[in-house]
């Protein structure tokens, strides 16, 4: 019933295949492109897509902030002072368990090579996938 809350002047666009994106769409593997020079970020969330795009948005636009955010690493190396300008995507929805969520995201981020993931990141899956305790 929610329609996309994100209006044109937000910096964000978003879709769910040739669809407008619920806002409040939850359990997700999702991707965002910086629509400035088409790099993209491929994530996972528990919580609605709405709060998540803002989070990504907010380090795009304050970097110095959020210094471990992707976005934020982005934006102050490649378009510093620049106003945010980012698209997302849901790339499969409905995955109500954080493994199942990680296991697809690991998934896309090796099936869509995306550069704007963090070797870190990719890591931390790993670990959360392969527990060696």
């Amino acid at each position: 019933q929610s329609c996309f809350q994100f209006r044109e002047s937000s910096g964000i666009n978003a879709e769910y295949g040739d669809k407008k994106l619920n806002c409040m769409e939850m359990n997700v593997v999702y991707k965002v492109m910086c629509k400035l020079c088409q790099e993209f970020y491929v994530g996972e969330n528990g919580r609605t897509i709405h709060e998540r795009a803002l989070e990504h948005r907010r380090a795009a636009n304050k970097p110095s902030s959020y210094a471990k955010n992707a976005f934020a690493i982005h934006y102050q190396e490649r378009h510093d002072g620049l106003k945010s300008d980012l698209s997302v995507s849901i790339l499969e929805k409905g995955l109500g368990s954080t493994t199942k969520r990680k296991i697809r995201e690991a998934m896309y981020i090796q099936q869509l090579q995306p550069s704007l993931n963090l070797k870190s990141e990719c890591e931390e899956v790993r670990a959360f996938l392969i527990k060696t305790d």
